[in-house]
């Protein structure tokens, strides 16, 4: 192999199998059953019975935390997991050559529990076709024509343009199981002399993970099979567990970061903001990562003793390094299949060099159509955008320029055991620096819907001292950590070279073990309320409430979130409702008005809309039938606000301010003091904002109910409203509820058709502006109204962060409105019981009666509110 074939590969070539370890299987017809039976047991388990009583207990500890910390979804860590993890253990006691059909098998079984048997056979028997024409007794060409026909035929349904023989739910996944594999199993069946068998092809094609993950690693047929049990069987098992531990270490870690790291696009103000943003983006691959390296763990257990998936890969020194260390199963898949055939043609009739540089951007071509092509079956559209191409482009042009300066310098094997002194681990913690700080750049090119969107980040941060000190700060902790990790990696440490135990699997133990130990009642009491909330989350995997709120993020992010492009497959990954991403406007709650308010709620409406029964009055109020007419000694409060005021996912008496109207009646109205009677009118409409509510107000549909009070209920997502509800009156032509702000909205350019993301960056400067004047127009449309304006910030439950509802308290209290904080309603409590769902963070009836018992208690603090200063006989005062 040269040296630019080695370019392309993770380091040395990996050992042979220890042969001597093991002893060779003993075929199934040379010895009987029970003679088969006892001899693999007493060769693999009463010979290692003390290692393996280890791995037993890791495996139990292991899948009490997938369980504990909902891995990657409830169908998944309850259901799947279990199966697997018990499935391995009776592989284990198998005889050998029994062994993979019943891994087989498992996987079939595995398809029909998740699936069903519909789906479930049509799974199966679309791939045994696909598999049996692998191997029709015609040529090798006329056998690709056939996949590629039956492909075609398969794509056309994928893409809707036929109907589809199998749920929506069955596409990614029989995509994972078949868009690379058949590649990789074409290319083998031409290359290598040894048939397949069918337990081989079925163990293959629908091994066990496969079922649960739509991004899959790209698994390599002969590797699949050359490690299969070429090591004993508890050295595998071993390096299994390690993967594992590394894989949830690393998704909890996905989680932490997402949580609490992302910042919305216009947030990025500064250059500290930048930095932590292009952090976050890349650092958001630790789930790729996470999920590969349990899959690999999985497949240990059960014999397949599969390489590493990803080696540090935020440390790589070079983009060389890089492309070796970063889901290496894709770059064995692209050596193998594209870059080894171009390079050795070219080679011999156009030299070293052109043949480096072709056939390198062949990989990158290649890889740039097969990761739209993944797209495509996973998500059901194609993937082509600018962003998109320059990433993978600039990518490629590093590397080729990578390679060629190493072709003539000599390329230092960073993985292998050089000779260490204080310069070299200077230098390489240096060039590992100044790569990350070009990755962060590129992941974020790729992340961005255009490049305009791109560049806008840029130029809207500003750099201070305190800024370039952030960036240096990275730089340098970079740049040590890189050096440490040298350095440790070309130590071998006492405990490994004693094979004892694996200290940084330990140490993953520990980790997930606290984060579950710090989400118990036990902790709740000892821990602050910040960490103990920020345990919960990290723990549940909730979506962060900037994703929530605007459902983007990058490729694999996109990919990854089953909800947001597979509501069939959603609820067969444990989703017990409609997803996060459907909105009540899609199901006819709503309709679309040629005004100002773009969208109000149907009247007179009788209907189901997420499980739940939803009526409205003849005011297209989700609330009682109240008259027009106020009568005598009534106090009313108009209440405003988007999904959770309108009661998304529970009954109508079930709203919080249904059960404040009931409370006051029942212990206040009538009183002395007080009025005779309560009613809070809900005018909240589904997905709208502020600016809607204006609107409504100064069309006169509000003062002819006479309101003594509006309540105003706010959301850290105005920002993004106000972005959507321009987009919404441009495309509608309907005057804006603000016609003061038009000529600055103008000024910013924005377009009906613009991303969202791109139009919410050009409003984001003028957010302050917008918000004065909204909040200003607010207060004095009210006080016209003669009632008095009030402003409580309420949030969904999981979503919630301390203080960050202050600056929105502060603002409306400029304006003039009477301001009071509910977002802390949910303290005390576990915030995923007060959910609808695992998909839906709307508050369901038990959030509602709390958020009910803080609007009731601010309310007393405030007599004025609610009358009883007045008795209900005249109008609120401002």
């Amino acid at each position: 192999m040269t040296a630019q074939c080695r370019a392309f590969s993770l380091g040395p070539s990996p050992p042979p199998p220890i042969v001597a370890q093991t002893a060779p299987p003993i075929p199934a017809r040379a010895l009987g059953t029970d003679a088969l039976w006892s001899a693999d047991f007493e060769r693999d388990t009463v010979a290692h019975w003390r290692p393996l009583a280890w791995v037993a207990l890791q495996l139990v500890g292991l899948g009490l935390l997938m369980r504990l910390l909902m891995i990657e979804g409830p169908t998944f860590a309850s259901r799947l997991v279990p199966l697997a993890l018990g499935g391995s253990v009776v592989n284990h006691l198998l005889p050998r050559a029994y062994r993979l059909s019943f891994f087989g098998l498992l996987s079939l079984a595995a398809i029909g529990l998740l699936f069903g048997l519909a789906d479930g056979a049509w799974i199966l028997g679309a791939g045994l076709a696909l598999i049996i024409l692998c191997h029709l007794p015609v040529a090798f060409g006329v056998r690709v024509a056939l996949l590629l026909g039956t492909g075609t035929l398969l794509a056309v349904q994928r893409a809707g343009l036929a109907p589809s023989l199998w749920s929506m739910a069955v596409w990614p996944i029989f995509g994972s199981m078949f868009m690379f594999r058949l590649i990789v199993y074409m290319y083998d069946l031409r290359h290598s002399k040894q048939p397949t068998r069918w337990d081989e092809r079925i163990a293959y094609f629908f091994c066990l993970p496969s079922v649960a993950f739509p991004l899959f690693p790209v698994l390599d047929f002969s590797t699949f099979r050359r490690t299969y049990y070429d090591r004993p069987a508890v050295e595998i098992y071993r390096e299994g567990i390690r993967w594992m531990v590394r894989g949830l270490t690393h998704l909890v870690l996905y989680r932490i970061i997402y949580q609490y790291g992302t910042v919305a696009p216009a947030e990025v103000t500064s250059g500290a903001k930048l930095v932590q943003y292009m952090i976050v983006t890349y650092a958001l691959y630790l789930r790729v990562s996470g999920q590969f390296h349990l899959i690999i763990g999985l497949l240990h257990l059960f014999g397949f003793r599969l390489p590493e998936t990803h080696k540090f890969f935020f440390l790589a020194s070079s983009f060389s390094d890089l492309w070796r260390r970063i889901n290496i199963y894709w770059k064995d898949f692209m050596q193998k299949v594209f870059y080894m055939p171009v390079f050795f043609r070219l080679m011999r009739t156009r030299g070293e060099t052109f043949a480096l540089l072709v056939s390198t951007l062949v990989v990158f071509g290649a890889t740039w159509l097969l990761h739209s092509y993944q797209w495509f079956w996973v998500l059901g559209t194609w993937l082509f955008s600018a962003t998109d191409m320059a990433f993978w482009g600039i990518l490629a042009l590093c590397l080729v320029a990578n390679q060629l300066w190493e072709k003539r310098s000599g390329r230092v094997r960073s993985l292998g055991t050089p000779v260490l002194s204080a310069r070299r681990l200077a230098a390489h913690g240096l060039q590992t620096a100044a790569m990350f700080a070009g990755m962060c750049v590129l992941w974020t090119l790729w992340s961005s819907p255009t490049p305009g969107e791109f560049r806008a980040l840029f130029v809207r941060a500003t750099f201070g001292l305190r800024d370039v000190g952030v960036v240096l700060g990275v730089l340098t902790a970079v740049a040590v950590a890189a050096a440490l990790g040298y350095r440790r990696a070309n130590t071998a440490t006492v405990l490994q070279r004693l094979g004892a135990v694996d200290g940084a699997t330990l140490a993953g133990f520990a980790f997930l073990g606290l984060i579950v130990i710090c989400t118990t009642g036990a902790a709740a009491r000892v821990l602050p309320e910040s960490a103990y909330a920020m345990a919960v989350n990290v723990r549940e995997g909730r979506l962060n409430a900037i994703d929530f709120a605007q459902q983007r993020r990058g490729y694999y992010e996109q990919m990854n979130n089953v909800s947001r492009f597979n509501p069939e497959l959603w609820r067969l990954y444990g989703g017990s409702a409609t997803p996060q991403t459907e909105r009540p406007a899609r199901t006819g709650v709503t309709k679309r008005v040629n005004d100002a308010r773009v969208m109000i709620v149907r009247p007179n409406l009788d209907q189901e809309d997420t499980g739940v029964k939803v009526q409205t009055n003849q005011w297209g109020m989700r609330d009682e039938s109240y008259t027009l007419e106020k009568a005598n000694g009534t106090w009313r409060i108009a209440i405003f606000g988007p999904s959770l005021v309108f009661g998304s996912g529970v009954d109508h008496r079930e709203i919080f301010e249904a059960v404040v109207e009931a409370r006051l009646n029942a212990e206040l109205a009538g009183t002395p003091g007080h009025p005779k009677r309560y009613e809070i009118l809900n005018f909240a409409v589904p997905a709208s904002s502020p600016w809607q509510h204006l609107a409504t107000m100064r069309l006169g549909y509000v003062e002819r109910f006479a309101p003594d009070v509006v309540l105003m209920i706010g959301a850290r997502n105005e920002l993004w409203n106000a972005t959507k509800y321009y987009q919404d009156v441009l495309r509608s032509g309907a005057e804006h509820s603000l016609p003061e702000v038009v000529g600055l909205l103008e000024s910013l350019h924005i377009t009906a058709t613009m991303p969202s993301d791109s139009a919410e960056l050009r409003m984001a400067p003028v957010q302050d502006t917008l918000r004065a004047a909204l909040y200003g127009a607010l207060v004095g449309e009210i006080r016209r109204m003669k009632a008095l304006p009030v402003y409580a910030p309420i949030e969904m439950p999981r979503q919630r962060r301390e203080g960050s509802v202050a600056p929105l308290l502060e603002r409306a209290g400029r304006a003039g409105f009477i301001t009071f904080d509910l977002s802390y309603v949910y303290r005390g409590h576990n915030e995923s019981e007060l959910a609808l769902s695992e998909a839906n963070a709307h508050p369901n009836a038990k959030g509602h009666r709390i958020i009910a018992d803080g609007l009731y208690a601010e309310l007393l603090k405030r007599p004025s509110l609610i009358g009883a200063d007045s008795a209900g006989s005249s109008r609120g005062r401002p």
